[in-house]
């Protein structure tokens, strides 16, 4: 956005594309973002837990569970993104000032939860892995 008012106002000659390219940026950032913090377990969770039980073994399988929960609904959006990506291809629309398709900025979406799913998967499976091998005791 720098760039467009310099080039608007200081050379008079604006770029009409950079509203699609920044928000284009910002999808992609976002959705990359998003399967970034579930890679390094980042996302926002409640610490209430603790409060509630000193049982290791019930903390494990909370944590778990909420794993699960979550892998499931990244897996819900997941398929959603990935028809509304095949329609926005199918449609063919194109971006307004670039002439882009506009399945790029639908990809993103596909490609966050996707790339989210696969991170949900490792941590339920070592979240799995750590109930099962604490409890043998």
């Amino acid at each position: 956005m720098f760039t467009q008012v310099i080039l608007r106002y200081v050379f008079n000659n604006p770029f009409l594309g950079i509203e699609e390219t920044s928000i284009l940026l910002g999808v992609w950032i976002y959705f990359v973002g998003m399967a970034l913090s579930v890679r390094r377990r980042e996302s926002i969770h409640g610490g209430i837990l603790t409060l509630v039980t000193r049982n290791a073994t019930v903390i494990r399988a909370v944590r778990l569970t909420g794993s699960v929960i979550c892998l499931a609904a990244v897996f819900i959006f997941g398929w959603m993104a990935i028809e509304y990506v095949l329609f926005a291809f199918k449609v063919g629309k194109l971006s307004l000032y670039l002439g882009w398709p506009k399945s790029i900025w639908s990809l993103s979406m596909a490609t966050g939860f996707c790339a989210a799913f696969i991170y949900f998967m490792f941590q339920v499976h070592a979240e799995y892995l750590d109930l099962k091998n604490n409890n043998k005791v």
